[in-house]
């Protein structure tokens, strides 16, 4: 991607090149499936949170000309190359494919990983997001297990009632009620929105640019989210106290014979 980029086909083309080094960067994370005209047209162009692809084509019309320039590298500089970058007609994915040459295929595969090893920041975020899927995963583990422990003592729970100490506050949610729903709400993004990390959690932090969360575009904090950092520190919040808290919860309604629907974060 680098020669490339260095070649006389981009070196004068600030934007082309933020292009490419842009969805090269994503497809090495693993976030090929988000990339899209609306995040590119945010990212790389400046189009702001409004832009909308169907009025504004810049994004299909500099991947065209992206798509045009590569060919003619291919067919000149760059036909010695061991690895191949191609920008597939109608997608925004950059595939990296060896060169037909049968005797370069090891070392194709060589020159891919060491252009994966130049970013060793974006492993540490890799691992981060790993660490909170693990988290997720025991939570869901966790609540699962609950279920199955109040189907199993479903018969005698049936009969079973909560101590008169906690009982009028619960009532409401008890038979025959319908069954309450229990939601952990996503505290990273409510405390990104309000300040609500030290200056010690913040200086850890990676920032993850807002055009790169359009599943939470619709929710209030997103709209008051001014930067969004994510911090990978087991010292500072990771909502396990949350989540078995809400184990527990689950557990009491299922004494009594009530099932409580819970949710993960949003």
């Amino acid at each position: 991607m680098r020669r490339v980029l260095e070649s006389k086909y981009f070196a004068t083309s600030p934007k082309k090149t933020r292009f490419l080094e842009f969805v090269c960067a994503q497809a090495f994370l693993g976030n090929g499936e988000k990339l899209n005209e609306y995040l590119i047209g945010v990212e790389v162009y400046d189009r702001g949170v409004d832009f909308d692809a169907q009025k504004d084509p810049i994004v299909r019309v500099q991947a065209h000309e992206i798509r045009r320039l590569l060919n003619k590298y291919y067919e000149e500089d760059g036909r010695s190359g061991l690895i191949r970058l191609d920008l597939p007609s109608g997608h925004y994915l950059p595939v990296f494919r060896r060169s037909s040459s049968d005797e370069t295929a090891i070392d194709a595969t060589a020159a891919l990983e060491g252009a994966k090893a130049q970013t060793p920041n974006r492993l540490h975020l890799s691992v981060t997001l790993i660490l909170g899927v693990l988290c997720l995963a025991l939570a869901s583990v966790l609540i699962l297990n609950s279920w199955k422990s109040g189907q199993a003592a479903q018969p005698r729970a049936q009969a079973a009632s909560l101590p008169d100490g906690i009982e009028w506050f619960w009532r409401p949610f008890l038979p025959p009620a319908e069954a309450p729903l229990v939601t952990i709400p996503n505290h990273p993004l409510l405390r990104a929105a309000h300040d609500g990390d030290s200056a010690q959690t913040l200086a850890e932090g990676h920032e993850i640019p807002k055009a790169s969360l359009p599943e939470f575009r619709h929710t209030i904090h997103f709209r008051e989210l001014k930067r969004f950092l994510f911090v990978p520190s087991l010292t500072d919040f990771t909502s396990i106290g949350e989540t078995l808290e809400v184990v527990n919860l689950c557990q009491m309604f299922a004494s009594v014979g009530r099932a409580a629907a819970c949710n993960p974060p949003v």
